[in-house]
């Protein structure tokens, strides 16, 4: 227990925090320090397409995530890469959000593909997709999810 209280005051936990206001309707805008977005819904849905949805959003954000370890983990590795790019999709059963049916809201499919840019071995560059993968906070809460299935990959182009 001793050991478990120094090294949480060597290592604190990063907190993040984002507030979120919106009207009547699906369109909200999210603030954290000085930045602001918006997610929205296109009209058919009640919105009024001013932003990503929050579906979008969330994918967005595992590629911001993922791009970032990147960067982080190819500077470590000491691989050079000109550019590097990343999508990501995702399927699920609408009904469930819908309150249609009893089944999962969260996505039954996931995958990311990335691209990158680079001279340096196709090992080397798998080596590189699989430490990000298990350094990502973002990668990680999305992937972890019963009943999915993840697909990771990062190819050179």
């Amino acid at each position: 227990m001793a050991l478990r209280r120094s090294l949480c005051r060597l290592f604190p936990a990063v907190k993040y925090s984002v507030t979120a206001e919106g009207a009547a309707g699906p369109s909200m805008q999210y603030k954290a320090g000085k930045h602001s977005q918006f997610t929205d819904e296109p009209p058919k849905l009640g919105g009024q397409d001013k932003g990503m949805n929050p579906m979008e959003t969330c994918l967005g954000s595992l590629c911001g995530c993922v791009h970032v370890l990147t960067y982080m983990v190819a500077k470590e590795m000491g691989l050079k890469f000109e550019k590097v790019g990343w999508s990501a999709s995702c399927e699920f059963d609408p009904r469930g959000l819908m309150g249609k049916a009893d089944v999962q809201v969260h996505w039954s499919k996931l995958i990311l593909e990335g691209t990158i840019k680079t001279d340096a071995p196709d090992e080397q560059v798998q080596e590189l997709l699989h430490k990000v993968e298990k350094r990502c906070p973002i990668s990680s809460l999305m992937s972890n999810v019963k009943d999915l299935e993840y697909i990771a990959s990062l190819k050179k182009g």
